[in-house]
């Protein structure tokens, strides 16, 4: 089963949203997690990798399972 995670990511009243490029809308941060890898330790490494973020507090807001 492919589990992705995503982030939203607030720096005092802004919010981080990415974009690809030629793309024309934006998205919260994240991807995919790797084999038998914790949803946490997925969102820090994506950031850290895509973003070069060190994330020192994460609160969870939603799960969804389909």
């Amino acid at each position: 089963m492919l589990k992705r995670v995503s982030a939203i990511v607030i720096k005092g009243k802004k919010i981080l949203l990415v974009t690809g490029y030629d793309e024309s809308f934006y998205w919260t941060p994240g991807g995919k997690a790797e084999q038998n890898e914790k949803a946490e330790e997925a969102l820090k490494r994506e950031l850290k990798e895509e973003l070069n973020l060190n994330i020192t507090s994460i609160r969870k807001y939603m799960r969804y399972i389909e």
